[in-house]
């Protein structure tokens, strides 16, 4: 369950005091990292031992995803961020060139549709997983009592402005109420 959907680096991110206009700025640093790691990846990848480099790659997502759970505010979240960039970069074009190796001239394009279905469902699963475990339902006086109050007749929590909460996942539930 280590890679689920990016979105939930934004709701991270988010539930760190990360102000909603900046929430591109997750993705921004991402992808960053991911460009500029992928072709040095690309060409260790055709020196080394695949295997190594792939082992390497999980390596990095295991921290990616521990930074990103002890993430004390924006530096913490953007270190697993950066992480997950490098991870991307490590793995993805690896992923093609392993599955290019393995496939038959004639039913590459069948063996690629098939990874991306793959690991798509995956990542589908671990995504459902992931939001079901971060689900606060089994503590609502938690989120109860964190979520900001309306003060008076139309004001609510989106025209409060962003909170700062480290409430163990309830600012994630806030938010999720807020935009659905």
């Amino acid at each position: 369950m280590a890679r689920f959907s990016e979105a939930f680096l934004i709701l991270r991110a988010r539930e760190q005091g990360l102000p909603d206009a900046l929430a591109p700025a997750v993705f921004i640093l991402m992808n960053l990292v991911y460009a500029l790691s992928a072709y040095p990846a690309g060409w260790l990848a055709d020196r080394v031992d695949r295997r190594a480099l792939l082992a390497g790659g999980l390596l990095v997502l295991i921290a990616a995803d521990l930074a990103l759970a002890r993430a004390g505010g924006w530096a913490g979240v953007a270190a697993g961020v950066a992480l997950w960039g490098l991870h991307l970069g490590l793995t993805q074009g690896l992923f093609a060139a392993m599955v290019a190796a393995a496939a038959p001239a004639g039913l590459r394009g069948t063996a690629f549709g098939f990874f991306n279905l793959a690991g798509g469902g995956a990542m589908l699963a671990a995504s459902l997983l992931a939001g079901a475990l971060s689900r606060p339902s089994r503590s609502r006086s938690c989120c109860s009592a964190t979520a900001p109050k309306p003060s008076r007749r139309g004001d609510t929590p989106r025209a409060q402005g962003p909170r700062h909460l480290d409430d163990g996942g309830c600012a994630r539930a806030q938010f999720m109420r807020e935009v659905c």
